[in-house]
C-alpha cells in the first residue's frame, strides 16, 4: 500500500523531542486514514493511543498528505524562516511549530514565558512572519498548482498552528495566541476529516491541492532549502 503521510526530515537540525513527536504524528495519520487498522479502537487507551488506532472515520478525499521537516528557507531580501515541521494537506498548507515544554505558561510584551522564565517572542508571532515567507514562496509557483487551475485560488492556503508536546497549557495566553496553540493531543485529533473542518473550515475550492505533491517536493527540494539550526539552550550547533 502507498504510505498515505510520508515525511521528509533533514537531517540535524531537529532535537529529540521534535524528532519523536514527528514520528508519532507520521504514525497517527497513517492510522487515521485507515493504514494498517485494527476492527476496533482499544478502550481504556489515552486519544494518542486511540487515534493511533482509529477506524478511518475520515474520508478517503483527505489522503494522502505529505510533510517536510527541519529546513530553513530564505528569500530574496536575505530573510531566514526555520520551519520544525509543514504539511501538505488535502486543501492547505499546515506550518507546525512543535515547542516541548512542561510547566505554566504566560505572556508579557509579546514574549512568552515558562514558569516566568523568559522564551522569548511569542511563538505564534514568529509563526506569523514564517506564514507570510512561504506564502510567498508557493505565489510564485501560482500558475503551476493544477488542483486550482480555474477556481478562485492561484496558490494554497499557508495556516500555522503552535504545538505543545509536553505537559504546558495555553490557558494564560492572550487570546490570540490561545486560537493559534494546540495541545499535541489536539493536534493529533486532526486525522479525523470533521475535527479538521472544524477547526480550518476549508474552502470547497480548496480542495485537491494533495494531487500536486510533485510540485511540493520540488518546492522543498534541496536546492531550495537548508538544515535546520540545532538550537539547545540558547546555543547554536555547529
Amino acid at each position: 500500500m502507498t504510505e498515505m503521510m510520508d515525511i521528509k526530515l533533514w537531517t540535524g537540525g531537529l532535537t529529540l523531542h521534535e524528532v519523536n513527536a514527528i514520528e508519532c504524528i507520521q504514525k497517527v495519520f497513517c492510522a487515521g486514514c485507515g493504514k494498517d487498522k485494527p476492527s476496533q479502537p482499544s478502550r481504556g487507551l489515552s486519544l494518542r493511543e486511540q487515534m493511533a488506532q482509529a477506524t478511518g472515520r475520515s474520508s478517503s478525499r483527505m489522503w494522502p498528505w505529505k510533510g517536510y521537516a527541519g529546513f530553513r528557507f530564505f528569500d530574496s531580501r536575505g530573510y531566514e524562516g526555520e520551519f520544525d515541521l509543514v504539511l501538505i494537506t488535502h486543501c492547505l498548507v499546515l506550518i507546525v511549530e512543535l515547542k516541548h515544554w512542561n510547566g505554566e505558561l504566560t505572556s508579557c510584551d509579546g514574549n512568552w514565558y515558562l514558569n516566568g522564565h523568559e522564551m522569548g517572542r511569542s511563538p505564534v508571532a514568529v509563526c506569523q512572519k514564517k506564514q507570510f515567507l512561504l506564502k510567498n514562496k508557493l505565489d510564485k509557483y501560482g500558475g503551476r498548482f493544477s488542483s486550482l487551475k480555474g477556481n478562485k485560488f492561484s496558490s494554497p492556503k499557508v495556516e500555522f498552528r503552535v504545538v505543545l508536546t509536553g505537559k504546558a497549557i495555553p490557558d494564560q495566553l492572550p487570546e490570540a495566541d490561545r486560537y493559534k496553540t494546540m495541545s499535541f493531543d489536539d493536534f493529533l485529533s486532526l486525522a479525523d476529516e470533521r475535527k479538521f473542518t472544524e477547526i480550518f473550515h476549508p474552502h470547497p475550492a480548496s480542495y485537491g491541492i494533495n494531487s500536486d505533491i510533485p510540485l511540493f517536493d520540488e518546492i522543498f527540494s534541496e536546492k531550495q532549502t537548508r538544515p535546520k539550526h540545532l538550537i539547545i539552550n540558547g546555543y547554536m550547533a555547529v
